[in-house]
Formats: structure tokens, C-alpha cells, sequence
């Protein structure tokens, strides 16, 4: 027997298309029924860990012959560009972690490109009746934070793309097959759309709506009318939920009411009732109390906050990609470069817009690579669009809107560091371009070379992916167990395992400094003080621009009694990273020595120094606590110091003093400042029989007289 391809007819074995097929429809089902409980594979343990399950499956696929979408290889040639630059790249452990997230959609283009018609058609609508349960199930378990609707991706920007998407995908299968259940979700999408307060995806609806009619063509416009008050309607119930629960209630219900109706109704009702719909809905909206999603959409302009900070972002990143505009840094390079670019107080993990963040880390190679991947999704779509007949250009603009959004928003939002939105993306533009399957079995050999060297390739990419996340695994579980206070043993037990698994453990060395400190502040062993020296330093090395290590390095220095060593590195630091309070913060602290007699704490004229390991203090203060009596001879800049028997003489400049008429060296020459003249606290000590002790872990000069 013979089946039909995608989109013309092909002959293919039917058994071949069947387990190839099938397996495609597992692997995608997988990939995104795992990433919308796993906040959509944002943190690397969940998509290193889904890696290896979607690669070994992706290597069971390519036991079967059939076609390689030309996507995959421009996605796998921007995967060898993030993996080429990883080797110079400013942070290798984030640079390889970025690597593997963006891999991960090569088999998603796989099986994209391998699945029967119905197969792809039953993956959408699993996904278009997953999301519109997930927005229910949401509003139930109340997952807001600040007023907007997160939902699983715990990001009201990240969900509302997803939702907009998948609302096209819905608008899609309502428009080809007119099942009023698909005018419900669409209300449903709808309803989560508005929670989210994003207005990035409220302009992308309006401009969804619009555009998936036009590309539909004139015969579905009474559909897509329909379609256009559902999300009217959607929108309206948005609004209501932050009034009351009773009040979102009633709409929902009156909402579904005219959803009936107007599935029911015909072309003239349809079109009379949507300019009453925006009529409505406008002098509802400015009938109702205000609300944090009210004023956050009221504020829609270029002129918003936060549309401001954006800009401020896009300036900084123009001017890093100067450093290297054709290799690029590395793949999460821009989390570690941000703070010496910065032109103002921020600290964000992405930069909100892919096509800056794919320049700054592969360079214009990597960026050329990504804008060919949407360019032949984009130009192959409108080609297969302008061929197909009227049916299957329903199909056509339902995917290609969908995946318009997402690229769309992905210049606004850090969408595409979300495995799970990208995947989506690559897979509705693979679903979009393969035009026919072919499962020959006279496949060239060449060919069949290829798929079986793809296969072992991806099986020691899965091996690897899950190697990489038990050593996630262990690190994530020492992070807890630090935040609780565990015992230090435990955790640097598993800091040690997770080392061992990964090539580049910066973050792991520097969680171990930071452990060692904590422990060392609270003991006082000086050997934990030693080791945390030794592992900042390997962080450091692997890691050589993260400001948080090398602020940690200087941490370690200071606690060592380093404390000039310290402070000056600081004050280097400080100039480099202008707007990182904590540097002065600290800075602030080193300069501040504690001066405590006989257990009270003392105030002087002059805030004591450090200098060369040495405490100096102003000797006409300190020396009237002590009982000496001081005198200045401004001619000779000379101090003359008296306590009973004890005569002492210092002149400002000099490395030495003269005590009882002797010549005694000085580890740290006398200074001037602010008009006092500063001696060595442990010489004078020393010199009048003062107990004096130092405690370089809180800047704390105790001084006991008996």
C-alpha cells in the first residue's frame, strides 16, 4: 500500500511512515508536554536533562531513511558556531550550557520534517487543547506574581507569546474545519492573553487577528469576525478578574453566551455585532475602577518604563558588540560583559532582544546563520502560500502567523532563551517548508552514511546531555542545602561530584570560595581561608571577567589580612563597573577600621588606615585616650610624644621614629592626613606598653591597657 505525503503525493512504504512517523508524533508530544512543567526547559538542569531523552529518540529517527529538512543543517551549522566560540568565549561553562540549549531543537526539526499530515494536525491541536486546560487550571491554582498571569512558565511575557501562538493555532483549526469548541479555546487563549498584562503580545494580537485574515483569504472573513469576538470577549473577562471574581463570573457567562449565538449566527448579524462588540468593550473599559492590568495597558506607549530600559539595554549591547562584532563571546556572554557596559544601574540574565544577544555571542557569523534560518522559514512559507489553493492556505496562515509572533516578539523579549518557545518556532517553520516526505528504500548511500553517522553523533550528544545534568542535578541540590544552612561537608561532597562531571566548573569552584568564607568568618580555621583562595582562583581562570568572582576574590584577600591588596583591587574594580553598588559598599567597609579600648568602641579625629598591613592612627587622639602628651612643631612637622619615662619623637615622611634617643624603624613611613599626623597603632602600642591586637575579619584594632 501507498500513503500521501504532506502536501503532494510521494510514494512511500507505508510501514516506514508509520514507525517514523510515530516515533516523530512521541518526540514532539515529549519534548513539549515536559517543558510546560519544567518552566519551559529555562534552567539547565531540565533542558540538559529533556536533552538527552529528545536526542536518544532523534537518534532512534534517524535509523529510518528519509528527507533532512534544510533547517536542520542551518540550524546545526549556527549549533557548530555557538560550539566553535565556546572554546575563546569569555565564560566556557555558560558558553557550553548555551550550546546544548540551542541544539536541542535539531531533533524537534527531525521529526517535524518526518511526520504524516494527520500526525503534525494531532500534535497541534494537543498542544492548542493543552494550553487553553493550563490557562483554566492557572486562574484556579492562582498563578500570578505582581498582578499578571505567569502560568507554568512563571513569566507573564514568555506565557503570553506561548498563549498568542497557540491562539493562532486555534484560529486555524476553527477557520478549516468551523467546530465551535475551537471558538471557545480561542476565548479561553484569550482571557490568559489578557492576565498577562504584556503589551508587547496585546500589539502582536491585534496585528494576529488582522494578518491571519488577510493571508486566509475573502471566503473565511465571517470566521475569522467571529474569531475577532472571541478575543474581544476574551479581553473583557481579562479585565473583570481584578474586579471581582463574581463580576469575571458573569462575563464568562455572558461571554460564552454570544460565542453560541454568534457561531449560529449569519454573515450580516456577524458583521453588524463587532463594531457593537469594540464599541462595548470600549466604554467598558472606561467604566470600570482601575486596576494594575487596566493602567498597565493604559500606558501603552514608547514612553513606558519599561519600553525605556529596553532601549537602554539595546545602546549598551551596540556598544559591547564592538569587542568582538565577527567571533562573538560565547554563548552567555552577555550576563557577564553587561556590568563593566552598562550605562546605567540594571542587572538582567538576558537582554531582551535574540538577534543583539546571537550577535554579541557567535558574532556576525552566528547572526547571518540565524537571519538565513528565519529568512528561508519566512520567503519558503510565502512561496508554498502563493501556490496553495484556497483550503490549504488556511493551514499555511495559521502556521505562518504563529510563527511570525514568536520571531516578532523575540525582538522584544528574551522569547528564544525559552528551549521550549524556540522549539515551538523551529517546528511550526520546519511543518511550514517540508513540502513532501521520501522514504525510498533505494536511498543513495551516501545519504544513508549521513543519517548513520547523525545517529551515533546524537546518541553521544544524549549520553552527554544527561552526564551534564546529574551534574546540574548536584549542584542545584548544594545550592539548597547552602541556602538552609546545611553542614558544609555534605555540600562540598556534592559540589566535588558535580565538578567532576562537567569540563568547565567555574561556578561550582566559586560556590566552594564562597562556602569556604562563610565557614571561615563563623570557625575562624585558617585552612578553610587557604582552600577558598585556591578555588576562587580556579574559578577565576575559567571565568575571568565575572564580576561576582572576582568581588569574591577580593573577599578572601581582605579576610587574609591582604587587606591593601584587597582594597586596591576594589578601587579598580570600582572604576570598571561603575554601577555596582556593592563593590562601594565594600570598599566602604575595608576603609572603616573599628577602633575598640578596653572592650568600648572609640571615635578619633581622623578614621584610621590600613596601610602595608599596618593600623595608623592620629596620634593626638589616640595619645590623649593613652595618657601621652603630644606636642607639633609645625616647623619641623614633628610630633613629641611623653608618658612618664617614655619620650618619643616622629616627623611626618619619615620610616622611622626616635624613642628614649634611639633611631626605631617603622614598617609603614609616618603620613599627613586631614591635618593629623598618623602613626603605626601597633609601634605605639609597642612603645608605651599597650596591649594591642588585630581582627582582619571584621577591620576591628583592640587595644588593652592595664
Amino acid at each position: 500500500m501507498k500513503t500521501k505525503s504532506r502536501y503532494r503525493n510521494v510514494p512511500r512504504t507505508e510501514e516506514s511512515v508509520d514507525w517514523c512517523s510515530s516515533a516523530s508524533f512521541i518526540l514532539l508530544c515529549s519534548f513539549f508536554g515536559f517543558g510546560l512543567f519544567m518552566h519551559g526547559f529555562m534552567f539547565e538542569m531540565e533542558y540538559l536533562l529533556s536533552g538527552g531523552f529528545i536526542f536518544a529518540l532523534g537518534a532512534f529517527l534517524l535509523l529510518f531513511r528519509g528527507p533532512i529538512a534544510i533547517s536542520f543543517w542551518l540550524l546545526l551549522a549556527l549549533t557548530v558556531c555557538y560550539a566553535s566560540v565556546s572554546i575563546i568565549a569569555v565564560n566556557r561553562q555558560s558558553a557550553l550550557e548555551v550550546t546544548w540549549r540551542v541544539s536541542l531543537s535539531l531533533p524537534l526539526i527531525l521529526a517535524a520534517s518526518r511526520m504524516t499530515t494527520d500526525h503534525f494536525r494531532t500534535f497541534l491541536r494537543l498542544l492548542v487543547y493543552s494550553c487553553s486546560a493550563f490557562v483554566c487550571v492557572g486562574l484556579l491554582l492562582n498563578q500570578f506574581r505582581e498582578g499578571r498571569f505567569e502560568g507554568l512558565l512563571e513569566y507573564a511575557n514568555a506565557w503570553g507569546i506561548l498563549l498568542l501562538a497557540v491562539l493562532s493555532l486555534a484560529a486555524m483549526f476553527y477557520a478549516a474545519e468551523s467546530k465551535y469548541h475551537y471558538l471557545f479555546i480561542s476565548f479561553t487563549l484569550s482571557i490568559g492573553i489578557g492576565l498577562t498584562g504584556s503589551r508587547i503580545v496585546l500589539v502582536l494580537m491585534i496585528f494576529f487577528v488582522f494578518f491571519q485574515t488577510i493571508l486566509s483569504g475573502k471566503h473565511k472573513f465571517i470566521t475569522y469576525l467571529r474569531l475577532m469576538g472571541a478575543c474581544v470577549a476574551g479581553m473583557s473577562c481579562a479585565f473583570t478578574y481584578s474586579i471581582s471574581i463574581w463580576a469575571f463570573i458573569g462575563t464568562v457567562m455572558l461571554s460564552s453566551a454570544l460565542l453560541v449565538y454568534a457561531h449560529r449566527a449569519g454573515r450580516k448579524t456577524v458583521i453588524a455585532g463587532i463594531p457593537i462588540c469594540l464599541i462595548g468593550l470600549f466604554v467598558f473599559l472606561s467604566s470600570i475602577p482601575a486596576s494594575h492590568l487596566s493602567t498597565r495597558v493604559g500606558h501603552l506607549s514608547n514612553h513606558a518604563s519599561e519600553w525605556t530600559s529596553r532601549l537602554g539595554y539595546y545602546r549598551d549591547a551596540l556598544r559591547l558588540i564592538h569587542i568582538s562584532p565577527w567571533y562573538g563571546n560565547g554563548g552567555g556572554s552577555w550576563s557577564v560583559l553587561e556590568y563593566k557596559w552598562q550605562t546605567a544601574a540594571y542587572a538582567i540574565r538576558f537582554l531582551h532582544n535574540h538577534w543583539l544577544e546571537t550577535w554579541i555571542e557567535t558574532g556576525i557569523i552566528g547572526l547571518l546563520i540565524y537571519l538565513a534560518i528565519a529568512g528561508y522559514f519566512l520567503v519558503r512559507g510565502a512561496a508554498l502560500w502563493y501556490y496553495a489553493d484556497k483550503e490549504e492556505r488556511t493551514w499555511l496562515a495559521g502556521l505562518m502567523t504563529s510563527q511570525i509572533c514568536l520571531l516578532a516578539h523575540s525582538t522584544f523579549d528574551f522569547t528564544f532563551s525559552y528551549p521550549l518557545l524556540f522549539g515551538l518556532w523551529v517546528v511550526l517553520g520546519t511543518g511550514l517548508t517540508v513540502k513532501s516526505v521520501r522514504m525510498n528504500k533505494n536511498s543513495h548511500r551516501f545519504s544513508r552514511l549521513i543519517q548513520g553517522g547523525g545517529a551515533i553523533g546524537f546518541t553521544v550528544v544524549a549520553v552527554i546531555c544527561t552526564i551534564l545534568a546529574f551534574s546540574e542535578a548536584y549542584y542545584h541540590q548544594a545550592e539548597q542545602l547552602a541556602t538552609k544552612e546545611q553542614d558544609p561537608k555534605e555540600i562540598l561532597s556534592l559540589l566535588k561530584s558535580s565538578s567532576q562531571l562537567t569540563p568547565y566548573p567555574a561556578k561550582q569552584h566559586e560556590m566552594v570560595a564562597r562556602l569556604l568564607l562563610n565557614h571561615f568568618q563563623k570557625e575562624g580555621n585558617k585552612s578553610d581561608l587557604v582552600r577558598a583562595k585556591t578555588e576562587v582562583n580556579q574559578a577565576i581562570v575559567l571565568n575571568p571577567q565575572d564580576i561576582h568572582t572576582l568581588f569574591l576574590q577580593n573577599q578572601i584577600l581582605f579576610a587574609s589580612g591582604e587587606k591593601q591588596q584587597a582594597a586596591d583591587n576594589l578601587r579598580i574594580l570600582a572604576g570598571q563597573y561603575r554601577f555596582r553598588a556593592e563593590i562601594r559598599s565594600e570598599l566602604k567597609r575595608m576603609d572603616t577600621i573599628k577602633l575598640i579600648l578596653n572592650g568600648y568602641p572609640i571615635s578619633v579625629d581622623q578614621p584610621s588606615v590600613l596601610r602595608n598591613g599596618e593600623v595608623l592612627v592620629p596620634i593626638r587622639s589616640v595619645g590623649e585616650l593613652l595618657g601621652i602628651k603630644t606636642d607639633w612643631n609645625a616647623v619641623t612637622r614633628t610630633v613629641n610624644g611623653i608618658k612618664g619615662k617614655t619620650h618619643l619623637s616622629v616627623k611626618v615622611g619619615d620610616s622611622g621614629a626616635i624613642v628614649n634617643g634611639t633611631h626605631v624603624p617603622l614598617d609603614s613611613p609616618i603620613e599627613m592626613i586631614g591635618g593629623n599626623v598618623m602613626v603605626p597603632l601597633r609601634f605605639l602600642g609597642e612603645t608605651f606598653g599597650v596591649s594591642v591586637s588585630w581582627n582582619a575579619v571584621d577591620s576591628t584594632a583592640k587595644i588593652t591597657v592595664n
